[in-house]
């Protein structure tokens, strides 16, 4: 199937079409479709690299989501421990009940660093 293609050209781009189509051999309907394919090539290539940038983006977000949700979630499990210790500790005040929060909390914050480091790696 053949189309006819009209339209205004700038003379310089219709002279760096003529040299072109000179310099190839090539007809002139012959090195204007090379332009277009070259053009249509270009652009997909454009939209490939911008679809691969979101991708990128999105990825990262859903990787500090993650990472957001899973600093909540920690809260309130230790929000939850400490209303546990609050109420064990009137009854018993025992010794080394700071210490076991520090370490949850170190590990709580550990944990959801490592959620974070999988999703985005």
């Amino acid at each position: 199937m053949r189309y006819t293609v009209t339209g205004e050209l700038d003379p310089e781009l219709f002279a760096e079409v003529e040299r072109e189509r000179g310099s190839a051999g090539l007809s002139r309907s012959a090195a204007i479709r090379q332009a277009l394919e070259w053009w249509i090539a270009r652009r997909k290539e454009r939209g490939e690299e911008r679809v691969g940038r979101a991708e990128g983006r999105h990825r990262q977000l859903m990787g500090r989501l993650d990472f957001v949700v899973g600093m909540i979630r920690e809260q309130d499990r230790k929000l939850e421990g400490l209303a546990g210790w609050e109420t064990g500790s009137q009854s018993d005040d025992g010794p080394g009940a700071a210490p076991e929060r520090g370490a949850l909390e170190r590990g709580a914050l550990a944990e959801a660093r490592k959620r974070a480091r999988r999703r985005t790696g």
